[in-house]
Parts: C-alpha cells; structure tokens; sequence
C-alpha cells in the first residue's frame, strides 16, 4: 500500500512539474510577443507564428498594450 501512495505522490508531483513548465513557456511566449507588439514591425500573423501564440492570444496582448 505505501508504494502505491508513493507512486501516486510522485505521479502528482511529476503533473505538476510539468503544468508549471509548461505556463512558464507560455510566459515566455507572451513576452516574446509583447516586444513584438511594441516593435511595431510585424503583422498579428508573424507574432503568432514566431511566438507560438494563436492569433486570438496575441490579439489580445495587443488589446492590452492600447489599453
């Protein structure tokens, strides 16, 4: 029984290890495309496409930049 408390333990920790790179690449693409945004050099599409970020995202990071 405590083995499979520990394999369960680890399975979690694992989940959440994995969930927190995985925001933190996230964040690291909106501020890729904020300094894009704030270049002012390349269309929603070129941010999408080199940030990773779908259309909608940079969007609204671009919203959030006029307001």
């Amino acid at each position: 029984m405590c083995r499979a408390i520990e394999d369960m333990w680890k399975r979690a920790v694992n989940e959440r290890l994995q969930e927190g790179l995985k925001e933190g690449r996230m964040e690291s693409n909106r501020a890729t495309a904020r300094r894009m945004l704030a270049a002012e050099k390349y269309t929603v599409a070129e941010i999408s496409d080199i940030s990773g970020l779908s259309i909608e995202e940079v969007k609204k990071l671009q919203s959030e930049k006029s307001a």
